[in-house]
């Protein structure tokens, strides 16, 4: 080799033995979008859809769109948002299955690449697997301890995938979110105290059962080699300890070693019951395992420690609302909303629905009490804002003094259209059992067909119990308030809005907005907010020498209301001017996500 000739780059690979950190972090990293976070089952269901179109229009020429991001059809209220969500994806799946069959038919000489007897599910977990599998042995064909590091950039990575960890990076989290990050990290140190260096995490359990559903191991990582750190555990598991060591001899066998390890852990009766709860995945438990032995942890285990007690410090102070892990599952959605600009609506957490019910209208919280029914179309009505009555066709009826304790008035003069009232109710399904299906009856329902499902609805009203009746209007118009105020609002603010609709006969989120507000009124003074407003100069534009404005020359809100949305408003400090109807969608979209803010904090 010359003198000025640089040496040329050969890194070793899995082929030769030796797997580059690059390898192990990318692996490590795409095996944890699809295997360990919350939603990895979503991913892995998108990819293998995206996989398989993409090859049958490659073959064919003939594409599909992915029925698993295909946005469902209008949610109606009442339903459980779950089952609404699996039943739409249902839907979508099946008709996919369909286009499969009839493609199969057209292109026999493809039929290899079709599958269409093949579920694509079935790939969404060959997926898992194969990258779970090729993480494993990325990772056990590298040398040195910069291994480690690798290993953990890549799962980090992966986890800003994870719409729960996105939300408590940029929001500021959800109540559990520092138990679920900081977990993580006791858990794997923990374990690699107990099966000598294992290095994954325990998850949540829908996360250990999508891994056990795509054939996974679901419940511990791969076996570590450091055998110290295990011989340094041993004083606390005693004749467990030496179990562990025993049990990953066999270095060349990982599966085998990490199983013999996790097996002789847990089935040993001398196995403390902390160490065998950490082997299952608690968090907390690992944390007091891992006290003990506080100064001879790396720094990232002892700020866990430490994130995990100041946790737990501030969930016995929280006020009651939602539960934990439904904390968790809305505030992943909300913040998936957040980052696609889209309007959100928080699905209650039924428990919570049912106890703040429960305290409003005692008399009616027998155990025995009767399963809801879906919505009955005019309740569905007056929360969509009510119907204006334009010729008189509900009050003939006798409709137009059509109301519910709780919730509202059927006849409204700000009011939607009968044929748009008709549209939105035969959407949502209101008609289906006239034309079979909710695409049918939006495009072949009459205003007839509306009149006459109010007036049944009414008469079914009618004739519902009194204390019945009373509970679903109760119940109905806490589902709506914790609808909008998310499941971190504490009990006793819902039911004060709730008290406060009721009073005044105002729209829930008014109320609600007036309850946040004079809780915050009493929580801070004026002294407190000052630091935090707007000084006036902000608002006399992109001038070089701003001057103080003038209240009296602002814009109220109901003035600019008044605006044509196509005026445009000239901003010095932008490119060019803005319409009303741009700034207006900017506000909104700001509103937004300052109420998932509000509503998904600890």
């Amino acid at each position: 080799m010359w003198l000025y000739e640089p040496t040329p780059f050969r890194p070793q690979t899995v082929a030769q033995g030796q797997s580059t950190l690059g390898e192990i972090f990318q692996s490590q990293f795409e095996a944890g979008k699809l295997t360990d976070n919350i939603n990895s089952r979503s991913t892995a269901l998108a990819r293998a859809y995206d996989e398989r179109i993409s090859a049958i229009r490659e073959a064919t020429g003939e594409t599909h769109v992915n029925p698993f991001t295909t946005r469902p059809g209008r949610y109606r209220p009442g339903r459980d948002r779950a089952e609404f969500e699996a039943t739409e994806y249902a839907r979508s799946a099946a008709g996919f299955n369909d286009w499969l069959k009839a493609l199969e038919k057209r292109h026999p000489d493809s039929k290899d690449i079709i599958r269409a007897g093949e579920p694509v599910e079935n790939d969404a977990k060959a997926l898992a697997r194969n990258m779970d599998e090729e993480a494993a042995k990325t990772f056990a064909a590298a040398r040195g301890p910069m291994k480690w590091t690798a290993l953990f950039g890549g799962r980090a990575g992966a986890m800003f995938n994870d719409p729960i960890q996105t939300g408590g990076l940029v929001f500021g989290g959800g109540a559990g979110a520092a138990k679920t990050v900081m977990g993580r990290i006791l858990t794997t140190a923990a374990t690699e105290a107990l099966v000598n260096g294992a290095v994954q995490a325990a998850t949540e359990p829908f996360v250990q059962r999508w891994r056990k559903e795509a054939g996974l191991e679901s419940g511990w990582g791969e076996a570590a080699r450091n055998v110290g750190f295990a011989a340094l555990f041993g004083g606390v598991l005693g004749g467990a300890g030496r179990a562990g060591v025993e049990g990953l001899s066999a270095l060349g066998r990982a599966s085998e070693a990490r199983a013999a390890a996790r097996r002789a852990l847990l089935d040993d009766p001398a196995t403390p019951e902390p160490a065998r709860r950490a082997l299952s995945g608690e968090s907390e438990a690992a944390a007091a395992v891992l006290e003990p032995m506080r100064k001879n942890l790396p720094a990232e285990a002892r700020g866990a420690l430490d994130a995990i007690e100041t946790e737990r410090v501030f969930a016995a102070q929280k006020p009651a609302a939602a539960r934990a892990n439904y904390h968790d599952t809305v505030s992943a959605k909300a913040i998936e909303a957040a980052q696609r600009q889209s309007p959100f609506m928080f699905e209650p957490d039924p428990a919570q629905v049912q106890r703040i019910a429960d305290r409003l209208a005692p008399e009616t919280a027998a155990p025995a009490r009767a399963a809801d029914r879906d919505m009955p179309i005019d309740e569905f009505l007056m929360r969509r804002g009510g119907v204006k009555d334009y010729k008189g066709e509900l009050a003939s009826l006798g409709l137009d003094r059509a109301s519910r304790p709780f919730v509202g008035k059927l006849v409204k003069e700000s009011g939607d259209t009968l044929d748009n009232a008709r549209l939105a109710a035969a959407e949502a399904g209101y008609f289906d059992h006239l034309y079979g299906t909710a695409d049918k009856a939006a495009e072949k329902s009459t205003i007839s067909d509306l009149l006459n499902a109010l007036d049944n609805a009414s008469r079914a009203t009618s004739a519902q119990p009194a204390e019945e009746a009373e509970r679903r209007a109760v119940e109905s118009l806490v589902h709506e308030i914790v609808g909008y105020a998310g499941p971190s609002v504490d009990d006793d603010l819902i039911v004060r809005a709730a008290e406060l609709a009721n009073a005044e006969n105002l729209p829930a989120l008014e109320a609600l907005d007036r309850v946040l507000i004079a809780d915050d009124a009493r929580r801070f003074s004026d002294d407190d907010i000052a630091p935090f407003a707007f000084p006036d100069e902000d608002f006399a534009g992109g001038m070089d020498d701003p001057r103080l404005v003038d209240k009296a020359d602002q814009v109220t809100a109901s003035e600019l209301g008044d605006l044509p949305e196509d005026m445009e408003i000239p901003f010095f400090d932008d490119d060019g001017p803005a319409s009303i109807a741009a700034v207006t969608d900017e506000l909104e979209r700001i509103d937004r996500a300052a109420r998932i803010v509000e509503a998904c904090k600890l």
